[in-house]
């Protein structure tokens, strides 16, 4: 759970701040869902810090944790999670952090070969692929899901040329 509320929380930031500075507002910080709606947005820093936290403790947590299947977070995604969240930061220190965890990350896992890459870059099976989910027709997905929309190979509405695209006015 901490490791998916890091993700989140670091996504979020991408879309909201332009670069890392620890005093900026960014986000309210939500730890319970016992906390009060509307609370204030705190500083990047406060911000990354908890996704630091969360991801340092869900590697901890992770350590002997072998996962069922490719859509489950593990070690090596917290690992990779925190090394995206080191390295937007830009600083010296966290870029060494970030290259330190993804060698980590990149060590556990055969490089994609040439077949594989140039063959559709799709196959979630993929040896190489750390995290990922098979999205088909047995996931209950359909057209309605975000995948519908959005995802060429769902065999739905962007398959057939339905792009998503926002009014230069309204953007």
């Amino acid at each position: 759970v901490k490791a998916l509320r890091a993700y989140a929380y670091f996504y979020l930031s991408q879309i909201y701040i332009p670069e890392y500075s620890e005093t900026s507002k960014v986000l309210p910080i939500y730890i319970d869902s016992e906390d009060p709606a509307n609370k204030p947005q705190s500083t990047t820093k406060e911000v990354y810090d908890l996704m630091i936290s969360d991801l340092t403790q869900s590697i901890s947590l992770l350590e002997n944790y072998t996962r069922a299947v490719k859509h489950e977070v593990n070690k090596d995604v917290a690992k990779g999670l925190l090394a995206y969240v080191y390295a937007s930061m830009g600083t010296s220190d966290a870029n060494m952090k970030a290259k330190t965890l993804a060698e980590e990350v990149i060590a556990g896992y055969p490089l994609t070969t040439k077949e594989q890459a140039v063959g559709g870059f799709n196959d979630f099976g993929t040896p190489s692929w750390i995290w990922g989910v098979d999205i088909n027709e047995n996931a209950g997905v359909h057209l309605h899901s975000w995948w519908g929309q959005m995802d060429l190979f769902s065999y739905s509405y962007a398959y057939f040329g339905d792009t998503k695209s926002i009014d230069i006015g309204l953007f």
